[in-house]
């Protein structure tokens, strides 16, 4: 996944639109809402929406379905399941930054927000063991 997201993210967040800016925004702002309420929830839904939404408007096949049987493997694995707070909290930050920096023409910023953050699932898998 880190390979086709990094290897598409400048083709992609140049093809995106005023209305996909605001989605962005909007799956950033539910996912802090979800992990700042009394319960916390984990944003799994906007994680995978918005890794998704970046893509979409690129129009090829291959890389939505590619990034789309990540996000089932993430799933069938149980990483959507429980999640520490910490971990979470560290990689919506890095969206934020993403998101942030694809509506400002930032989109080398973003790169590396995403690069960044690509790193962290090795965090997650190491501490699951």
């Amino acid at each position: 996944r880190r390979h086709v997201e990094t290897a598409y993210w400048h083709e992609a967040v140049m093809l995106l639109t005023i209305e996909d800016h605001a989605t962005l925004r909007s799956l950033v702002a539910r996912a802090w809402e979800k992990l700042r309420g009394n319960p916390i929830e984990i944003p799994h839904a906007e994680h995978r929406e918005l890794h998704l939404a970046i893509y979409r408007r690129l129009g090829n096949p291959f890389v939505l379905g590619i990034l789309q049987a990540y996000w089932d493997a993430y799933e069938t694995v149980g990483l959507n399941v429980f999640t520490d707070y910490n971990y979470l909290t560290e990689v919506w930050t890095y969206h934020q930054k993403m998101v942030d920096s694809i509506c400002n023409g930032k989109f080398d910023a973003g790169y590396e927000a995403l690069a960044e953050h690509s790193d962290l699932i090795n965090q997650l898998i190491s501490s699951a063991k």
